[in-house]
C-alpha cells in the first residue's frame, strides 16, 4: 500500500465513522469494552467468501475491498492489531456433516418432551425445543443420551457413516409411589396365631370339638338313610309300559 493509498483509507475511514450517534446498542457496548480492556491482537471469526480482512484493507485491488470495519476501529481507537477472518463460503453443509437430529416424545401421552441431548465424552448439553439436532464429526461412533427430569434416560449407539442420523428417543415416566407402603402378612399371622393357641394348653379342647363334630356327622348320616328306606315303602310301583 502507497502512501496515497493510506491517506486515502485513512480519510474514507474517518467518512464512515464521523456520525456515531447511529451507532447500535450493541456496537456501543464492545467498543466500550475494547476502550475498557487494551487487548493486543484480535480476530473476528464468520462465514463469507474465504479472505482475510486487514486495517484499512479498502483499496480496489483486493477481493473484498471493506472501509470502517471492525479491524480500522480497533487499532486506532484502542491500538489493537485486528483482523476479520471469513472462514467458510458453504453456507448449505452435507447431510452426512451435520450430525444427528430428531425429535422427543413421551411414552405415555406421545408429546414432544423439552428434553436434553449429551453425548457421552462429550461435555456439552444441547437443550430440546420442538426437536434436536446435534453436529457431529463424520465417520465416528457416537452414545447418544436423551433426559428429561421426572423421565428415564435412554440411550442409543450411532455411526455416522451415511447422510443424516435420524433418532427419535420416547421416555418413559419414573413411577412414584405415594403415601406410605404397609406390607401384609396376614396369612403368616394367622399362622402364628394358631401355634401360639395350640402350644399354650388348649389342645384338650381342640380334641373335644373333632369328636364332637364327628359324632354330628355320624348321626345325620344315619337319620338320612332311614328317611330313605321309610320313602321306598310307601311309593307305589309305576306300571310298566308294553
Amino acid at each position: 500500500m502507497s502512501n496515497s493509498d493510506l491517506e486515502n483509507s485513512i480519510i474514507e475511514f474517518g467518512q464512515r465513522c464521523s456520525n456515531i450517534s447511529r451507532i447500535y446498542s450493541q456496537k456501543r457496548a464492545i467498543m466500550n469494552w475494547l476502550s475498557d480492556i487494551q487487548f493486543t491482537a484480535s480476530a473476528t471469526l464468520h462465514g463469507g467468501a474465504l479472505v482475510a480482512n486487514y486495517l484499512w484493507d479498502g483499496t480496489q485491488d483486493k477481493r473484498y475491498p471493506i472501509y470502517g470495519g471492525m479491524q480500522d476501529w480497533n487499532y486506532i481507537h484502542a491500538g489493537c492489531f485486528e483482523l476479520t477472518l471469513e472462514v467458510s463460503d458453504n453456507k448449505w453443509p452435507a447431510a452426512n456433516e451435520t450430525g444427528v437430529h430428531r425429535r422427543i416424545f413421551s411414552s405415555d401421552n406421545g408429546r414432544p418432551l423439552p428434553a436434553s441431548i449429551t453425548i457421552k465424552g462429550i461435555n456439552y448439553m444441547v437443550k430440546v425445543g420442538r426437536d434436536y439436532d446435534r453436529l457431529l464429526h463424520p465417520g465416528d461412533k457416537y452414545k447418544v443420551v436423551a433426559t428429561m427430569p421426572g423421565y428415564k434416560s435412554k440411550t442409543t449407539c450411532i455411526r455416522l457413516d451415511e447422510g443424516l442420523t435420524t433418532v427419535d428417543f420416547v421416555l418413559d415416566p419414573e413411577v412414584t409411589v405415594k403415601g406410605n407402603v404397609h406390607e401384609c402378612n396376614c396369612g403368616s399371622n394367622n399362622r402364628l396365631d394358631l401355634v401360639k393357641f395350640l402350644s399354650g394348653g388348649h389342645w384338650e379342647v381342640y380334641f373335644t370339638v373333632i369328636v364332637a363334630l364327628g359324632f354330628l356327622l355320624l348321626l345325620v348320616q344315619r337319620t338320612k338313610l332311614n328317611l330313605s328306606k321309610h320313602s321306598r315303602s310307601v311309593v307305589p310301583k309305576r306300571p310298566a309300559v308294553v
